[in-house]
């Protein structure tokens, strides 16, 4: 018996063509432009929900309390806080809260714990004001660096006292505005006046915060209100609220009734995203290739040199410390990608110009706060700072107060040997 499994059958197919070369690579060309047409759809929608993101970005919320808005436009200040305490917190888009902190106003309406006495309490006590911006105020904080210093300093046979006269945002005309118009105006006894500038500080116009002024947007959210001068005029500057509402602008700062910011710091609800559309998976590779060709699309900024807008109020803030024969730190605060990049390239801090001009320009000695950071890694580094906010943390702001009070210190002790050598004939 024959066994014709092996034989041909006419009813069989015959057997198919083997692939061409040039068939082979367009069907792969299909299959991977369809795998990442896939993989672009899929986190693209991720991207645009929020739950996917290159760099998690933050959004600082305030909680609203009955006593109404916690920051109120002001003439002088620019932004007078109330006496009566209102949460806030850092939260990152992917939940993470960065950092909790109290909006409180002293006596004075500044970021202040202490209240402000124009006369000194005990002749001993060195008194100083203290201008800057959120890296300063730092009521996101649990204790911002002017009070840590003081809390510092308390053993010292001469008490430090620091006022904090530092606005949120401001920079160089809101602190000429205070300098002036407040505390000369109101008389305060000082030893001297400390600035501490940091980013854009010198180039800031006037800027103001209200949260009377709620902002709400399509999907129903509440903003708080701020506002800059395009105008370095002192004379433009809002007599009122009314005058300050054409400036006025939506601020990326939520105001959360108090049952959503307690969800919020429970994790129990995420803080929606806004995005623009974009493809998510093609943007990183055209990052990625723009990096390997040494190409930065988002390059960190670089502050010029102060402009002729930016000398009318140096000078008035020059007048003042000479009309009260004051002495006048001026000291330069570090952000968290500056110190990285001058220890990977293992570059000498230096001062910017324009600080520098700053400093010349109103008869100041300046400093580099940088020092404070001495001799951390890059890892010690980024604890010292939020994770994704740009701003310090606590142990940054506490680093910073331990130099600060050297460095106050070294200057008092500068000052003193050069009064005594001017003196000896």
């Amino acid at each position: 018996m024959s066994d014709d499994r092996d034989a041909p059958s006419s009813g069989t197919r015959k057997g198919r063509r083997p692939l061409t070369r040039k068939k082979k690579i367009l069907f792969a060309g299909i299959t991977l432009l369809l795998g990442y047409s896939l993989a672009e759809l899929v986190l693209t929608l991720l991207y645009m929900q929020g739950t996917l993101s290159p760099v998690p970005k933050s959004t600082v919320v305030l909680e609203q309390v009955e006593q109404g808005a916690s920051r109120r436009y002001d003439p002088v200040r620019g932004c007078l806080l109330a006496q009566h305490p209102s949460r806030t917190a850092i939260v990152a888009s992917n939940g993470l809260i960065e950092t909790e902190g109290i909006v409180k106003g002293n006596n004075r309406g500044f970021p202040d714990r202490d209240d402000f006495q124009l006369e000194r309490g005990k002749a001993e006590t060195r008194r100083y004001a203290v201008f800057g911006d959120s890296m300063t105020s730092a009521q996101f904080l649990k204790r911002n660096w002017p009070d840590m210093a003081e809390d510092l300093a308390s053993g010292e046979e001469v008490s430090l006292e620091l006022y904090n006269f530092s606005v949120f945002g401001g920079g160089l005309d809101n602190w000429r505005s205070v300098l002036v118009e407040h505390v000369e105006a109101e008389g305060y006894e000082l030893d001297g006046v400390i600035f501490a500038v940091c980013c854009d500080d010198l180039h800031r116009g006037f800027t103001f915060w209200d949260d009377s002024q709620v902002q709400t947007d399509e999907q129903g959210r509440q903003w708080g209100s701020y506002g800059r001068m395009p105008s370095r005029n002192k004379l433009d500057i809002p007599a009122n609220l009314d005058q300050a509402s054409a400036f006025l602008l939506p601020i990326n700062w939520r105001l959360l009734p108090h049952d959503q910011f307690e969800q919020v710091l429970a994790g129990k609800k995420r803080l929606s995203v806004d995005r623009k559309l974009k493809l998510y998976l093609t943007s990183r590779c055209v990052s990625g290739v723009a990096r390997l060709f040494g190409v930065e699309l988002s390059p960190i900024p670089v502050f010029p040199p102060i402009n002729t807008a930016c000398l009318p109020s140096m000078d008035e803030i020059g007048g003042f410390l000479r009309r009260h024969e004051l002495p006048c730190l001026v000291v330069q605060l570090p952000l968290r990608h500056e110190l990285i990049q001058q220890l990977k390239e293992a570059e000498v801090p230096r001062i910017p110009e324009q600080t520098r001009q700053f400093a010349a320009r109103i008869g100041a000695t300046v400093v580099d706060g940088s020092e404070a950071f001495m001799g951390l890694d890059v890892a010690g580094i980024r604890d010292c700072w939020l994770p994704i906010d740009g701003h310090w943390g606590q142990t940054g702001s506490d680093h910073f107060a331990r130099y600060m009070v050297g460095a106050i210190g070294e200057w008092e002790q500068k000052r003193a040997g050069e009064l005594q050598q001017a003196s000896t004939p």
